[in-house]
C-alpha cells in the first residue's frame, strides 16, 4: 500500500507540472506574438502542447497503477521463462487484497508480436527521413481462470494453469541492421499476459516476457531419406546442389558445387537469410567460401547454422528466406550466379 501512495503521489506531481506547463506554453506564445515573432509563438504552443499531453498521460497512469497497487498485489510466477516450441508453461497466479473487493474475470494470456521498424526517404521533412513502424499482436491462447472472486485482506487467493507453446510456432527472434539512414529492426517476441478485473478500482495487469528457443520438445516427423535438392536447369553451367531437403538450427547447410564451364573458373559461395517485407529485401550473409574448379569438378561445402536460427517462416508482416548461391567471377564478362532456397526448421532435443 505504501507503494501505492509512491505511485499516486508520483503521478499527482506529474499531472500538476503538466498542468502548469499549459499557463508556461500561453505565457510564452503571447508574449512571442505581442513581440511579432510568430514562430517562437508556434513552437512555443505546440511544444508545450506536447509536453502537456505526456505530462498528463504519464501522470494518469502512475496514479493508475498506485490505485490498483492499494487495492491489490498480483504475482505471476511463469516456468520456465526459456521455453521451446511445444512445451508446456507452468503458472502460478496469487491475487492479495489490501481491502474487500471483489475480483473478475481474472484472464490469463499467451501473446506473440510480430514486429519490424525501418526507415525511409522523405524529402519534405528537414532530416530527409523517416521511421516507419508495424506490428502485429496476437492471442495464441487465452484462459479464464476465474469468473467472480470474492477478496479479503490477508486471503490471497492462488491458480494454478498451463499454457503450451505452438510445436509450429516461429521462435524469438530479433535482428537490427545498420543502414543509411539508420537501424532497422525485425522482431518477434512472446509473453505471458495476465489480466485481473477489480471492480471499483484500475484492473491490473502482468506481463512476462518470455524466449522462446527455436528447439522442439519432440523430433519432427520422420523424413524420407535425403536426396541431393536442386531447382537449378541442368543446362546451367554453375550448380548448386543441396544434400537435404530441410536443416536444423545448430547443424551445418551441406551440398556441394559444380563447374560444367569450358575453363578454370573462380567461384564464391555464400549462405545466409533474407528477410523480405512490403517488397524490401534485408539480407544476412552466415558463411562465405572460395573454390577454383576446373571444368566437371564438384567441391562440398558446410555453413554453420546458429542454434538460434533463424527458422524459415513466413509471419504476417515479413518472411525469413534461406538461400545458397554461386558466384562465378568473370572479369571481361558478365559474372554467372546460381541460387537455390534453403529450408531451415527448429532442432529437437
Amino acid at each position: 500500500m505504501r507503494r501505492g501512495a509512491l505511485w499516486i503521489a508520483i503521478g499527482s506531481m506529474l499531472i500538476a507540472l503538466g498542468l502548469g506547463a499549459v499557463g508556461l506554453g500561453g505565457w510564452l506564445s503571447v508574449r512571442a506574438g505581442r513581440a511579432g515573432d510568430l514562430e517562437m509563438a508556434l513552437i512555443g504552443g505546440c511544444g508545450g502542447g506536447l509536453a502537456v499531453l505526456f505530462l498528463l498521460f504519464l501522470g494518469v497512469g502512475f496514479v493508475s497503477e498506485g490505485l490498483t497497487r492499494m487495492a491489490a498485489t498480483v504475482h505471476v510466477d511463469v516456468e520456465p521463462r526459456a521455453a521451446r516450441l511445444g512445451e508446456t508453461l507452468a503458472v502460478q497466479i496469487a491475487v492479495e487484497a489490501h481491502r474487500p473487493l471483489v475480483a473478475g474475470p481474472i484472464r490469463l494470456r499467451l501473446m506473440t508480436k510480430e514486429f519490424m521498424a525501418f526507415w525511409v526517404w522523405d524529402w519534405f521533412r528537414t532530416t530527409r527521413r523517416r521511421k516507419e513502424e508495424r506490428e502485429r499482436t496476437r492471442v495464441v491462447r487465452e484462459i479464464q481462470i476465474a469468473d467472480r472472486v470474492e477478496l479479503l485482506p490477508g486471503l490471497p487467493q492462488r491458480y494454478m494453469a498451463a499454457l503450451t507453446i505452438p510445436i509450429d510456432g516461429m521462435a524469438s527472434f530479433r535482428r537490427e541492421e545498420r543502414g543509411r539512414l539508420g537501424t532497422d529492426v525485425h522482431a518477434f517476441e512472446w509473453w505471458v499476459e495476465l489480466e485481473v478485473g477489480l471492480q471499483g478500482w484500475p484492473d491490473a495487469y502482468e506481463k512476462i516476457p518470455l524466449s522462446v528457443r527455436p528447439v522442439r520438445v519432440s523430433p519432427a516427423p520422420e523424413a524420407p531419406a535425403a536426396e541431393p535438392v536442386s531447382d537449378l536447369p541442368s543446362s546451367d553451367p554453375l550448380r548448386i546442389t543441396l544434400a537435404a531437403w530441410s536443416f536444423p538450427v545448430g547443424s551445418a547447410l551441406r551440398g556441394w558445387v559444380r563447374w560444367e564451364g569450358e575453363a578454370r573458373q573462380r567461384v564464391r559461395v555464400e549462405a545466409g537469410y533474407r528477410i523480405l517485407a512490403e517488397g524490401r529485401t534485408w539480407t544476412t550473409l552466415m558463411g562465405r567460401a572460395v573454390y577454383e574448379l576446373e571444368p566437371g569438378q564438384e567441391e562440398a561445402f558446410a555453413f554453420e547454422i546458429p542454434s538460434d536460427g533463424p527458422i524459415t517462416c513466413s509471419g504476417d508482416l515479413y518472411d525469413i528466406r534461406w538461400f545458397v548461391r554461386g558466384i562465378a567471377d568473370r572479369p571481361l564478362a558478365p559474372d554467372l550466379s546460381a541460387e537455390v532456397a534453403a529450408r531451415v526448421v527448429p532442432g529437437s532435443m
